[in-house]
């Protein structure tokens, strides 16, 4: 059947080519095919053996609806981003030992403490050290800034005073048994840790009396303030919150099983990392959740306070420091740095480049950028992922 009808069409007298008409001409008067649907083959009569206008008609529309439909793709959670250093610090002038300590100055600039004794300020920009501060006799702990000065802790057993500018120091507490181990800014009050377990606040804005506060540990070894509290963990793996007036608020126990070394507070949640590596994050007992069942209701729902809300491990070894941004906290373990979203815990993305332990973390005012320092005694600098 199939060569009869090749031998009939040979016979046949030759038919002009049909000219394909513009699309605008022909007719569309039936609505298009779904996408879908498939596209019928068009028709093939023997006495001309082209396609109808009808069928190039469908041909077309079916074509047409094909390619105006969106494609369907497998949109796969997206894992976590590894984010590599993008400036290193100049070596010019550089800490000579194990760095201890990171924060931003205030001006564009990043604060550092070490082994060495020192603290010395870096321009974001440019990497380069621009200010060393001399004059601590053993390990600077702790740097934080006030104004326009810069105030550091060491284990010579006092918080200096420096004016950040000339780099000359204006200033000490000395009234302090033993080793400065951490120290924060609660204002008007600093806040100074010590070795032997004792908390003493300092009165930046008038000549008044220190404060000495036990705090049941035998010695300081992670601190944070939030509001009125400030936050004290110890080297049993607990944590004690304080206020400012001396008195105990809440205690955090049965949470690391080695020293407490890294505390970050926001309204309402306290982290704390240990040297077991593992991140504990606990709710607050004065934040007040809403109901549930209500945006608009203020009445604080039943907490779990004492107990960590999540468990978080860190591999690599201690977690050394930890801050809170933008819906995100950030955990120093290991060598590298560590973001994760404060609602759900999920790891969103990972900093490296440093060769040792990650010791200090520090994000720009911007946000914009973190800055780490390391045992391996370099600064880096590193873009912020958003997400």
């Amino acid at each position: 059947a199939t060569r009869a009808a090749i031998e009939h069409r040979k016979s046949s007298p030759q038919q002009p080519a049909m000219l394909m008409q513009p699309r605008d001409s022909l007719s569309l008067d039936r609505p298009p095919l779904s996408p879908c649907a498939s596209i019928n083959q068009p028709t093939v009569t023997a006495d001309s053996g082209c396609p109808s206008i009808d069928d190039m008609d469908q041909m077309i529309s079916g074509f047409s609806a094909m390619s105006a439909a969106p494609s369907v793709e497998n949109h796969e959670p997206r894992g976590p981003i590894t984010v590599s250093a993008h400036q290193k610090f100049s070596k010019d002038n550089a800490h000579a030992h194990v760095i201890t300590c990171v924060c931003m100055d205030g001006v564009g600039g990043v604060a550092t403490g070490s082994y060495d004794g020192t603290v010395r300020r870096w321009e974001e920009g440019s990497g380069e050290c621009v200010k060393a501060y001399t004059g601590h006799t053993d390990v600077v702990t702790s740097v934080v800034v006030y104004g326009p000065w810069l105030l550091s802790g060491s284990r010579d057993k006092t918080v200096r005073q420096w004016l950040m500018r000339t780099g000359s120091q204006v200033g000490m507490f000395e009234d302090h048994r033993s080793s400065v181990q951490r120290i924060v800014l609660a204002d008007p009050w600093l806040v100074a840790g010590l070795g032997n377990g004792q908390i003493v606040l300092h009165d930046l804005t008038a000549n008044k009396a220190s404060i000495k506060i036990p705090s049941g540990f035998r010695t300081v070894t992670a601190m944070a303030a939030h509001g009125d509290h400030v936050y004290v963990g110890g080297e049993d793996g607990h944590v004690r919150s304080f206020s400012l007036e001396g008195e105990l608020v809440d205690e955090y126990l049965h949470g690391h099983t080695g020293a407490v070394e890294a505390i970050a507070v926001d309204d309402q949640c306290m982290w704390s990392g240990g040297s077991d590596g593992l991140v504990r994050q606990w709710e607050l007992e004065n934040s007040p959740i809403l109901n549930p069942n209500s945006e608009l209701s203020s009445e604080p729902s039943k907490r779990q306070g004492q107990t960590p809300v999540r468990l978080f491990s860190i591999p690599g070894g201690a977690v050394k420091s930890i801050m809170v941004c933008r819906g995100s906290f950030f955990i120093a373990g290991g060598n590298m740095v560590v973001q994760r979203r404060i609602q759900g815990g999920e790891v969103l993305a990972s900093y490296k480049g440093h060769a040792s332990n990650v010791t200090g973390i520090a994000i720009s005012e911007d946000t914009h950028k973190l800055y780490s320092g390391s045992d391996d005694c370099t600064v880096l600098g590193l873009s912020l992922i958003h997400i």
